[in-house]
């Protein structure tokens, strides 16, 4: 199981169809909209690479993302309850 980040600059006004987008896909478990230099982050529990690249090249693709960037998760840390 690969876990990673997307960080997603889009054009103005397109946010919210963005991140509708995104939800559609299988592998993407959370999506936040947020400030700052990217627009939307998302995260992703993929089973492969190629599902990953897979996602990332459809979003290269739409005309509304203008900036596709990709954290892959080494490690995980969890506070204990």
């Amino acid at each position: 199981m690969i876990t990673a980040f997307i960080l997603l600059t889009v054009k103005a006004g397109t946010d919210q169809e963005t991140m509708e987008k995104l939800r559609k896909y299988g592998g993407v478990k959370e999506v936040y909209e947020i400030y700052g230099a990217y627009d939307i982050l998302a995260m992703l529990e993929v089973g492969s690479e190629d599902e990953l690249k897979n996602i990332q090249l459809n979003l290269e693709r739409d005309e509304n993302v203008w900036s596709v960037r990709i954290a892959r998760v080494v490690n995980i840390w969890k506070r204990e309850a």
